[in-house]
């Protein structure tokens, strides 16, 4: 090998552009995706509704009852999740899918920006504006009972798993009325297999499998950090029990990340 060459294989200006380059492209087509969410009033009312519309209902419910945030505060564990699944579908896979199927994707791929561009710039999106909405639910949940770390932590966890899960949905997903039909699926879903029900009650041989859910750890995380009381399902939280806790909402998180990274990998035209 001469010189030249082992100066060529050691050159390491590339992997900087590189990533100039990519940081470059998920920018541009971060635009692609807000117009995408602006060209759609039905879509832009499903991102505001999904997004403003739980926190604002239990507030409104809050106040109606006269409860002092203590409705609010219970049904913390359930809007954690709720959130954190919904509104990366919105902003996420919903705008995704739309641009694949009319031919957007494909039209960026005949550019010199990678397939995976398009991706990152949903991603980066659903996390700045899950974060956005996270930030007002603790806020609220501030404001309304006490606010500790395991809340903080368990926000945190449903938002990563909710942008991986709307990754791999906006990754595999093809037909826009598939997309739909489950971002409308979604808030059900949550509410079942979430803290919102008693399952330790109706089901307790069940209780141990159930408590795996990553909702249900969500939940029971917002509950700790909430201050006992929180949540319909468990109840608080016992002080031993939560060093499993923290271990399960990082496994949680690092689930989401997982997914994240999948549906990046994987996304084509």
């Amino acid at each position: 090998m001469s010189a030249g060459e082992a100066a060529g294989a050691w050159d390491l200006t590339d992997s900087p552009t590189r990533t100039f380059d990519t940081l470059h492209d998920v920018a541009a087509l971060t635009g692609v995706f807000l117009r995408e969410l602006q060209r759609s009033r039905g879509l832009c009312l499903t991102v505001v509704g999904t997004a403003i519309g739980p926190i604002a209902a239990a507030v409104c419910l809050d106040l109606l009852v006269r409860s002092n945030g203590t409705l609010f505060a219970a049904s913390a564990p359930t809007l954690a999740a709720l959130l954190g699944l919904m509104v990366p579908t919105s902003l996420l896979a919903l705008p995704l899918v739309r641009l694949r199927d009319r031919g957007t994707l494909r039209l960026i791929a005949t550019t010199p920006a990678r397939q995976s561009s398009a991706m990152l710039a949903g991603v980066a999106v659903a996390t700045l504006g899950t974060g956005a909405t996270m930030v007002v639910f603790l806020g609220t949940l501030a404001i309304s009972s006490t606010l500790g770390p395991l809340a903080v932590a368990g926000a945190l966890a449903s938002l990563t798993f909710g942008v991986g899960l709307a990754s791999l949905v906006g990754a595999f997903v093809r037909n826009p009325a598939t997309a739909r039909a489950l971002a409308m699926l979604a808030p059900a879903v949550t509410v079942v297999v979430s803290d919102a029900l008693p399952w330790a009650r109706i089901f307790p041989t069940l209780t141990p499998v159930i408590d795996l859910l990553p909702t249900v750890i969500i939940g029971h995380a917002v509950s700790a950090g909430a201050g006992a009381g929180a949540g319909s399902g468990s109840g608080a939280v016992a002080p031993s029990a939560e060093p499993v806790l923290i271990i399960a909402v990082l496994i949680v998180a690092v689930v989401g990340v997982a997914m994240c990274i999948i549906g990046i990998r994987r996304c084509h035209t």
